[in-house]
């Protein structure tokens, strides 16, 4: 992957970071580096795959880092380090996005946000897949609508029931759910590279009356987004949740929000 880095790195440079794993699909680094370089600020923004994210704090921590992006599997976890949580993060018991301030850790969805902005419906039926923290996020952005999870953790689908107004529902009922949705979410990694061809849903359950949101942005078309097109269904790819994330994930960090057709420029 190639990505844009400030020409001079020096003892001043303040670090932001992707802390995940895995991590490698990401374009993250691509944007954020754009962005850093567009308004001439002394960071850099670097990923790190972890498998232990309190170690992987601490020490970011330690060397007075700015601030990080959290992915899968930690969007969750993450809560437990922190000193402040954001009201969207508690609200749906996850976080993506950590500031450094003086020395304290404050957590922020800006998921939620993403996924607002790219997906702005009322009072439909929506099928959310998943039980992670992308599908928590869903499920609070969406709650003005009618929403039904699946996952095939049926235990991990019920949680999400009981901290949202939404109903959960086992993978063997997809097929009588999406008869009845208008709007299907993937909030799973189901179809990220290198996974490309992979997908949930089959194509057959897919409708033209179908509004069809991967949250998956790499590939810009997942399989599931392609199935969906070729049955006449309306799709939104991940990249504009991505966009809209981490747009809002740089002005919690520098205070600028840059404007999103010039950041979509950089990965599109």
């Amino acid at each position: 992957m190639q990505f844009w880095v400030i020409a001079v790195i020096d003892s001043e440079t303040k670090l932001l970071c992707l802390l995940g794993n895995p991590v490698a699909h990401s374009k993250s680094p691509l944007l954020h580096n754009a962005l850093i370089k567009r308004h001439n600020l002394n960071l850099v923004y670097l990923m790190f795959r972890t498998s232990n994210l309190d170690e992987a704090l601490s020490g970011l921590k330690a060397i007075n880092f700015l601030g990080a992006n959290i992915t899968i599997p930690y969007k969750s976890e993450a809560m437990k380090f922190l000193d402040r949580i954001d009201g969207d993060g508690k609200a749906c018991g996850a976080i993506n996005t950590v500031l450094n301030k003086k020395g304290k850790l404050y957590g922020f969805n800006t998921d939620v946000y993403g996924i607002r902005k790219s997906l702005n419906v009322r009072k439909r039926k929506v099928l959310v897949m998943g039980a992670g923290g992308a599908a928590r996020a869903a499920c609070l952005a969406l709650k003005d609508n009618e929403v039904v999870v699946v996952n095939r953790n049926y235990s991990r689908a019920c949680r999400l029931e009981k901290d949202f107004c939404c109903r959960a529902e086992p993978f063997k009922n997809l097929g009588a759910i999406m008869k009845k949705s208008d709007v299907v979410v993937n909030a799973t990694p189901v179809g990220m590279f290198p996974h490309c061809d992979a997908s949930l849903i089959p194509k057959r359950l897919f409708e033209k009356n179908h509004v069809v949101f991967d949250m998956v942005y790499n590939p810009v078309k997942t399989k599931l987004v392609r199935d969906a097109e070729s049955c006449g269904a309306r799709t939104i790819s991940g990249i504009e949740m991505f966009l809209h994330q981490a747009t809002k994930s740089f002005e919690i960090w520098t205070g600028i929000m840059p404007e999103i057709e010039s950041a979509r420029k950089v990965i599109v």
